[in-house]
């Protein structure tokens, strides 16, 4: 695993202390080695940051081919690389490492751009040919790896894996309003766009080609319609034998590796995989908080004891708050999902025991594992009538069911709303542009922006700060492609969700740990600002901020007034609020709008 990044120079010869500032304001991707190369026209650089996890003797980057006619640098792991490896050898193609990667650069000379589309693994990549003056650049198909680069063919054109090595040398610090207000109501980007108005975001499963004649954006990757399983048995042992292909192949590493242990049904499919099915001696990693509403420690040790397997828990408590300029470092933009602070933490505890953890993300997505999956679309009927609209002119005084039932829904949409976007024409300033993105069902929505943009962002940021990879065997691409194939009545079977994954392992599901509830990473943020700050502190802070252009003041007053003084729990929003505030005074962003 490692951090990229680079420059194309069309007017002037690259500066290669220019890139190698931008590498070194990301080590923290790749702490074990740095390699940089400039192309002999002297107008292209790429560099990466290495984190050692194969090949650790002889895997350093960047890597040429055979004539040295193609150089690579590459953030990422391949699983499937040891069969790719025996085809491209048969094929003539001579390697100079045993790395994973390496294959991804003879595959390219190979095939093309296509030729990422046989990867099974995570990564970002960038590829030089000296003969055509010619970088590409490319991105997995689940979008695990991050990738950003220059707005506008702008000239000079950086890419880097975080915002931060291009903000480094850029210092246009415009930022699109649009995507603020996305952070503010959200906590991410649905549709997927960087908050800085001269990034942009590498789509997945796409490759980006820059040269003299200026750069272009296409997909390697399309998804082909395959035919659902007939049965409910075809399903089961299909997913069976994805899931633990997937666990397997994701285990390779010549450092420590461990597995991050929630004690629900997607982790300890995993631990049971390794633990029982594979054999393996194996570590686990959990969180809990002190003086929780709930605590996850019974079915986390449950699971741990049932396994055998080497346990660690981490206690946290309010002191994880102060980790929330850490946070925000971490990602560059104002990312407000809370549950970024305990997994910054468990990432800096577990780093200290193993270099590799395997994750439970992307099950819930393509295994039907939300609560909601499991609700007719009719249950919230009423929300389209007048009672609907009745309702938001109460708002913000609403009771916990309510906002519940708003939180799940909005009129003629079929993918989850919130309170704060349904108040958009109030709580913030009129021009200001929000819409839900456009996709065709709520499963679409939460594979193709919620997964990318929330989930394994949080996951990337949050483990690489720590110099820790954290895998996702449940997006495997076999797995994935097979999740596909299993219809919705297959998964959501009598009230409950992942029905085909739970069958397909009776062997290490039994009723306590299918029957339990699930919570997933609850921080009480709410309480935690109200410990923090007084009411007149909180309210300093936000209308101090350059982001009070976009907000109407008296509304917003009106929502923290009604969570100091506990008529409504509003700490998810303020939460946002507050991680924006602090990431405006760092990064002293530009708003096309000026203050009155």
């Amino acid at each position: 695993m490692c951090g990229i990044a680079g420059v194309y120079n069309k007017a002037a010869n690259v500066d290669e202390a220019q890139l190698s500032r931008m590498l070194d304001i990301a080590v923290h991707r790749g702490p074990d080695d740095q390699g940089t190369y400039l192309a002999s026209n002297g107008h292209f650089g790429i560099g990466m940051n290495r984190l050692s996890i194969i090949d650790l003797s002889s895997g350093n980057q960047p890597i040429w081919n055979e004539d040295r006619s193609l150089i690579m640098v590459c953030n990422g792991e391949i699983y499937n690389y040891k069969a790719l490896r025996q085809e491209l050898e048969e094929q003539g193609h001579v390697f100079s490492t045993n790395s994973d990667v390496e294959v991804a650069l003879h595959l390219f000379e190979e095939d093309g751009p296509e030729g990422f589309g046989k990867l099974d693994g995570m990564f970002a990549l960038a590829i030089y040919s000296e003969e055509k003056e010619e970088l590409t650049v490319a991105r997995d198909r689940h979008g695990i790896k991050p990738l950003y680069f220059s707005a506008n063919e702008s000239d000079p054109f950086y890419f880097g894996s975080e915002p931060k090595s291009i903000l480094t040398v850029n210092q246009d610090k415009t930022v699109r309003e649009d995507v603020v207000l996305e952070y503010l109501v959200w906590g991410y980007s649905r549709n997927g766009k960087s908050i800085w108005a001269d990034l942009e975001v590498l789509p997945k499963g796409s490759f980006l080609r820059v040269s003299n004649q200026g750069h272009t954006v296409n997909a390697y990757y399309k998804e082909e319609k395959q035919e659902d399983f007939p049965d409910f048995e075809s399903a089961i042992k299909a997913i069976r034998e994805g899931m633990i292909e997937a666990v397997k192949s994701q285990l390779m590493s010549e450092v420590p590796l461990g597995v991050f242990l929630s004690g629900g049904i997607d982790s300890t499919i995993i631990v049971g995989i390794v633990s029982k099915i594979l054999g393996k001696e194996l570590k686990t990693f959990s969180m809990d908080f002190d003086g929780a509403r709930y605590s996850e420690l019974d079915k986390i040790n449950y699971v741990s004891n049932q396994f055998h397997t080497e346990h660690h828990t981490f206690k946290a408590n309010k002191d994880i708050f102060d980790l929330h300029e850490d946070v925000i470092r971490a990602c560059d933009e104002p990312f407000g999902d809370p549950a970024a602070l305990p997994t910054f933490y468990l990432s800096a505890e577990t780093v200290k025991h193993v270099t590799v953890a395997l994750s439970g993300d992307g099950a819930d997505e393509f295994q039907y594992g939300y609560g909601h999956h499991r609700l007719p679309k009719t249950k919230f009927g009423f929300l389209k009538n007048a009672l609907f609209h009745k309702l938001l002119k109460t708002i913000p005084s609403l009771t916990t069911r309510q906002y519940s039932l708003l939180s799940l829904t909005a009129p003629k949409q079929e993918w989850p709303s919130n309170l704060y976007f349904l108040l958009k024409s109030q709580i913030f300033k009129s021009g200001s542009v929000l819409e839900h993105p456009n996709y065709t069902s709520l499963e679409d929505y939460e594979r193709q922006s919620y997964l990318e943009n929330d989930i394994l962002l949080k996951t990337d940021r949050m483990s690489m700060y720590h110099s820790l990879e954290a895998r996702v065997p449940f997006l495997a691409n076999d797995l994935v492609d097979l999740a596909k194939r299993v219809p919705k009545k297959f998964q959501v079977r009598k009230g409950s969700g992942k029905s085909v994954l739970k069958a397909a392992f009776p062997d290490l599901l039994d009723d306590e740990i299918i029957n339990q509830k699930k919570h997933g990473f609850t921080t009480p943020v709410g309480d935690w600002i109200k410990q923090s700050y007084t009411e007149a502190q909180f309210r300093e802070l936000i209308f101090q901020s350059g982001f009070r252009v976009l907000l109407n003041e008296k509304r917003i007053k009106g929502i923290i007034r009604q969570h100091f003084t506990e008529k409504y729990d509003h700490g998810k929003f303020l939460y946002r609020m507050l991680t924006t505030a602090k990431w405006d005074a760092r990064y002293q962003p530009q708003y096309h709008r000026q203050a009155l």
